[in-house]
């Protein structure tokens, strides 16, 4: 499946709670595993879906935030991430919904 999201700019994460949701309900789908994560701009894009991931683990923020920190290269933690994290409903995950990935496996 491939989710087709802008790459991060300072001060614009182009990734929603909703595109976060239809994401993460295809990563957990257990017919779709194993499932390989990238972007193609390196860490933001991803490193926001996981921090939504922890967050649905029912993770602190702290947490999620500072893993991201650990795994991101020396990057820095922007306010939209924190802002992101905030802003995800962990319940609409769990919602059934078809999902609406771009479907170019390969």
């Amino acid at each position: 499946m491939h989710f087709p999201v802008p790459a991060y700019k300072e001060g614009k994460l182009a990734l929603s709670p909703d595109m976060v949701a239809l994401i993460l309900r295809a990563i957990l789908d257990s017919d779709a595993q194993p499932v390989y994560i990238h972007c193609l701009s390196g860490i933001e894009v991803v490193g926001a879906v996981i921090i939504c991931l922890r967050k649905l683990e029912n993770l602190p923020q702290g947490f999620a935030l500072s893993e991201f920190l650990r795994f991101s290269a020396g990057k820095s933690v922007e306010p939209e991430f924190a802002d992101l994290f905030k802003a995800f409903d962990p319940s609409v995950v769990a919602a059934p919904a078809k999902c609406q990935a771009d479907d170019a496996q390969g």
